[in-house]
């Protein structure tokens, strides 16, 4: 019998944050992402993707200013199936995010803070039921709620070729290490390559050490360092013969930056019976952003740079759980949104960063892949062995503060005068969630929630009045 260790890899580094490490080389097998498309007054795109024409235009105009900003050309991956039509795509990506926040409410039960990449998983996942078959398959796709076994590749492939361009925000990439001698079938190897730009290693299983530290190095390259180690040599089994790695980078300057002067420590109130308070640095933002200040659940849609992906952020008076319970599925979240519109808002956000390594092998089977973690499931898509999934683990990690990854010339502040109370304030001074978003498709890249951001040193001081 064989069994296979799937593993997550996922970093969100800098967002809204640290300078971006201009690299002369990209991870093995990654994508490079920056989607162009209008950014808007709405900013809140689901609309449909660009054609294939639309897209060499993109790709053509993007290859010419990185050209000029030194940014290398990235090697023609692979990809090469038939674009999902609009009405189906948008279907997919529903059913993506409704399984996405069916995960986030099985961890959200078990972590106060925390941070994941749904995409990511669910991405990993569809590699892996590319090769179900029978009621495996079946069940699996009715998981991700999706059709059939075409419409999934033909959808995750439709996304991620949507993805790619030269000078990159999001990067993502998938391995697979295949012990020697497994009879991994070639046609499974070549579909996971056609459909999901996966590349594949073979490796000798038996000697856990060199497989760990191979895999390890792969990880931190295509996570930029920031990820150093995700796999112990305990986790890899003698009767393992696969190993699949999905890894998502992102790194992306907010459209309006905050500036650090105006960051003050200020108290933020922590769950409990007793009311509590702790320090933290909180940062300020005076700009017109989509957002709703009034009602059971405030809510800021902050863009990046470009508008081709944003962050939204929810806050309400009850406590974090049944905040989850108001946004627990797309169309929950849809309502929410409706209800925004673009005003200039004082924003009171607290700088936080979460990282975290989490073994969502339960959560992930909840979902409805019971099939692939059984020794009676049917991956002879895969191998015409005995085969199942025996662990899914996943690390993440999240830095959010006042610095963008762009020059100081693009940074947008707008000044009150006195102060003027008139202007609407959403104030982050309390445990809150996020949701970070394609808007052009509207798939949900990364959610998490804080409800302990990091601490600041010092006591709190009276900020100026805004």
């Amino acid at each position: 019998m064989q069994r296979f260790l799937f593993i997550v890899v996922f970093l969100c580094a800098g967002c809204g944050s640290k300078q971006r490490e201009n690299h002369s080389q990209t991870p093995i097998g990654s994508q490079s992402v920056e989607m162009s498309g209008p950014s808007g007054e709405k900013g809140m795109g689901g609309g449909a993707p660009m054609s294939r024409g639309e897209s060499a235009m993109k790709a053509g105009e993007a290859g010419k200013q990185a050209k000029k900003a030194g940014v290398p050309k990235p090697v023609a991956k692979p990809l090469a199936l038939a674009d999902l039509p609009p009405r189906e795509l948008q279907k997919l990506v529903s059913g993506l995010n409704q399984a996405a926040f069916a995960l986030y409410s099985k961890l959200a039960t078990k972590h106060e803070n925390f941070h994941f990449s749904p995409f990511s998983v669910l991405t990993g996942m569809a590699t892996v039921i590319t090769g179900a078959r029978g009621k495996t398959a079946t069940e699996s796709l009715k998981a991700l709620h999706i059709k059939d076994m075409k419409t999934l590749r033909r959808g995750f492939n439709t996304i991620l070729r949507g993805f790619q361009s030269p000078a990159g925000a999001l990067e993502l990439a998938t391995r697979v290490y295949a012990a020697k001698g497994a009879a991994v079938n070639p046609v499974f190897m070549q579909g996971v390559k056609r459909a999901f730009d996966a590349d594949f290693v073979s490796m000798d299983f038996a000697k856990a050490v060199a497989l760990s530290s191979h895999a390890n190095a792969w990880v931190s390259k295509a996570t930029r360092g920031r990820i150093s180690s995700i796999i112990a040599p305990k986790d890899i089994l003698r009767d393992e013969s696969l190993l699949v790695i999905s890894s998502i980078f992102f790194a992306a300057p907010w459209r309006y930056q905050f500036s650090p002067r105006k960051t003050s420590v200020e108290p933020f109130v922590i769950p409990g019976k007793k009311k509590k308070t702790m320090n933290v640095h909180m940062m300020y933002l005076f700009a017109p952003f989509v957002s709703r200040h009034r009602g059971a659940v405030k809510t800021l849609v902050m863009e990046y740079l470009k508008g081709e992906y944003s962050m939204i952020l929810m806050v309400s008076d009850g406590d974090v759980a049944s905040l989850a319970k108001k946004v627990n599925n797309p169309g929950a979240l849809a309502k929410i949104l409706a209800g925004c519109k673009r005003q200039r808002v004082k924003v009171f956000l607290p700088r936080f960063s979460i990282s975290g390594e989490y073994d969502i092998s339960w959560p992930v089977e909840q979902l409805g892949f019971g099939w692939l973690f059984s020794p009676n499931g049917d991956l002879s898509g895969i191998s015409a062995g005995r085969t199942y999934v025996s662990k899914v683990k996943h690390s993440a990690m999240i830095k959010v503060d006042e610095k963008g990854t762009v020059p100081a010339a693009v940074t947008a502040i707008f000044a009150l005068k006195n102060g003027n109370p008139a202007y609407p304030k959403i104030h982050f001074n309390k445990p809150f969630v996020y949701i970070v978003r394609d808007n052009r498709t509207g798939a949900i890249l990364f959610m998490g929630q804080v409800v302990r951001p990091t601490p600041a040193a010092g006591k709190p001081a009276p900020r100026m009045r805004h």
